[in-house]
């Protein structure tokens, strides 16, 4: 496998203890991971959390589906108490022992946070997911916006995930905060 090759499609080497911490997050040693995440039985599976196979279109849309209070383009998918419900705040700042970070979660989302957010600063409206291959999807209400930003390959952790973090970040600080979108409230 040529050297480009090996940092497109696969993980660089990890040294403990980020090899033994990303291990107990994937429930398998990283290689593994990246091996079965290529399958294409893998990719057209349906793994709740576990894959996402769409376009960043696509991905966005369905975020902004989301901050409409899930509406798009005139058709109702669900009805805005079902997200309010979805993202309601089910654990408080507290330590994600697989991330290692404190992360506000709701019943399927990470919730942004003032300081300590996967969406930049000031973001604690936003909420999302991430994925194992610097996939973030998210919206959020206070800017009206909706984000998919997806990478190929399986950085993990790598240089790539700080440059990667800071794009939020920006786009945080660039985007104004007066969204009226139904989620704003």
């Amino acid at each position: 496998m040529a050297w480009a090759n090996r940092w497109t499609f696969g993980p660089p080497l990890l040294v403990l203890p980020l090899s033994q911490i990303l291990k107990r997050a994937l429930s398998v040693h990283v290689v593994e991971a990246v091996r079965v995440s290529n399958d294409p039985r893998f990719l057209t599976s349906v793994i709740p959390a576990g894959n996402i196979v769409a376009t960043a279109n696509e991905a966005s849309r369905f975020m902004q589906l989301l901050v409409n209070g899930g509406e798009l383009d005139g058709v109702r998918v669900f009805e805005t108490r079902t997200i309010k419900r979805a993202i309601a705040e089910q654990t408080y700042f507290e330590l994600d022992l697989t991330m290692g970070a404190p992360i506000r979660y709701s019943m399927g989302f990470i919730l942004g946070a003032r300081i300590a957010s996967p969406y930049g600063l000031a973001t604690p409206r936003a909420f999302g997911h991430l994925g194992f291959t610097h996939v973030f999807v998210y919206p959020d209400p206070t800017r009206d916006l909706a984000v998919a930003l997806m990478t190929s390959g399986k950085p993990v952790l790598t240089p790539a995930l700080a440059r990667t973090l800071l794009i939020m970040q920006t786009i945080a600080a660039k985007m104004p905060r007066d969204g009226a979108g139904p989620l704003r409230r």
